[in-house]
């Protein structure tokens, strides 16, 4: 039984609509729970052998508050034999009752560098926190984990946890973090799939396509891609640009778009459900 958690919101994963590539969890458990603990109280999502719940109440601070405590009365429930979180910034606060009462092993598998969104946008991961006060959380966080998990072929990660004294005595370097499980919405979809670029017909004569898949937030640095797009094109090499997903800085981005003069260049394909994203990676 693995136990995933992390301070977000149920509700805003399920609106991206890819949230369920956690199922590939369903190779190695009989059981995955992924519990949020903010957003919504009491709503649970099955699919398959995988379970969204929210563990959450109507307010935010008491939803921080009691964090620790709900997670670790929904624990004794269902008795976990795996702990994994992404959460660097209060991994420490919502696990420790995890760690004193069932002597849990936290694995922390970081989905971010912190020290590059402070340098690319000058703000926190948690906006309510000031970035001193985050770095402070972040390296309980690593004090209180057992071990630190990331792929080999993030280098850039590697060099990184390597490098703090908090994660290099606990970090483990695995060949894949996300495996292929057929049963998922995108690896069904992968499979089923009409290969258009028959055998010896490749793509030849077709101008690049360049895909981006994520939020449209500032933090993310789309903008870079668009710029990039530009220069792709002054070079003298036609490409479309496409971006699948959604968010607070789409509007910003079209009117980028609209001064680069890249409007039939830039294709903004909104979210997506993970099955839809096959054709696009295929392009």
């Amino acid at each position: 039984i693995l136990l995933l958690f992390n301070v977000m919101k149920l509700e805003d994963m399920l609106a991206k609509g890819n949230v369920w590539y956690v199922r590939h969890y369903e190779a190695y458990f009989d059981q995955v729970h992924v519990v949020y603990l903010f957003g919504s109280a009491g709503r649970t999502v099955t699919r398959g052998r995988t379970q969204l719940i929210s563990l959450a109440g109507p307010s935010a601070w008491l939803n921080l508050l009691l964090a620790p405590f709900r997670l670790w009365g929904f624990a004794r429930r269902i008795h976990p034999t795996s702990y994994l979180t992404a959460d660097q910034v209060f991994a420490w606060w919502t696990s420790f009752p995890l760690v004193i009462f069932c002597r849990a092993k936290i694995v922390l598998m970081p989905v971010c560098i912190p020290e590059e969104i402070y340098a690319n946008t000058g703000r926190s991961l948690a906006p309510i926190l000031p970035i001193w006060l985050e770095r402070v959380f972040i390296r309980w966080s690593y004090a209180v984990v057992s071990r630190v998990v990331t792929g080999k072929n993030i280098s850039v990660y590697i060099n990184w946890l390597s490098s703090m004294d908090g994660s290099k005595k606990k970090l483990r370097i695995v060949d894949l973090l996300v495996d292929e499980l057929p049963s998922t919405e995108f690896f069904e979809a992968l499979s089923n799939y009409h290969d258009l670029y028959k055998e010896g017909g490749g793509n030849s004569g077709l101008s690049p396509v360049l895909l981006y898949v994520g939020r449209l937030h500032h933090e993310k640095m789309v903008s870079d891609l668009i710029y990039a797009l530009r220069e792709i094109m002054d070079a003298g090499h036609p490409a479309k640009l496409v971006l699948v997903g959604d968010g607070e800085e789409r509007s910003s981005l079209q009117e980028l778009v609209q001064q680069l003069g890249l409007h039939d260049n830039v294709e903004f394909a909104g979210s997506k459900k993970s099955g839809e994203l096959v054709r696009y990676y295929k392009s």
